[in-house]
């Protein structure tokens, strides 16, 4: 098999945008009963610039063999970034951190940190089932010339 060596220094510096498009880290743990304090108080410790909030409301769905049933209604409470629409969002199963304007993984994770602090000085006998990074990566071969 002949796969070409590729020197990736020289490869990026070909591209004039960032084709991360959004990174999403989310925190998957037990159900927890009280979004609204932990809410309040990530409102304490992040930037000013999640400035916007607002409640959302769904409706959750179990899968089984005998097909997809109704659970339970939901509520989630998200903070937006305006200038980037970089969110966090919370409810009693998961919390998301979504970058739609992505600049570094070092501010992703600080933000993580202070979103996770909280949430285990809460909820220290909580079990967290799942952390997942994800990146969504875009490219138009229009956009590189």
């Amino acid at each position: 098999m002949n796969i070409p060596i590729v020197d990736r220094k020289n490869v990026s510096k070909d591209f004039k945008i960032n084709l991360l498009e959004k990174v999403l880290l989310r925190v998957d743990y037990a159900n927890i009963f009280s979004i609204e304090e932990f809410a309040s108080k990530i409102v304490s410790v992040i930037d000013n610039n999640f400035s916007e909030r607002r409640i959302e409301e769904g409706k959750t769905f179990k899968i089984s063999n005998d097909g997809i049933k109704y659970d339970s209604d939901s509520k989630s409470s998200v903070m937006i970034d305006p200038s980037t629409n970089n969110y966090i969002k919370i409810n009693n199963t998961f919390f998301l951190i979504e970058y739609n304007t992505y600049e570094s993984f070092d501010k992703l994770i600080q933000l993580f940190e202070k979103v996770f602090s909280v949430y285990k000085d809460l909820f220290k006998e909580n079990e967290i089932k799942r952390i997942g990074l994800r990146k969504i990566n875009g490219f138009s071969k229009n956009e590189n010339k």
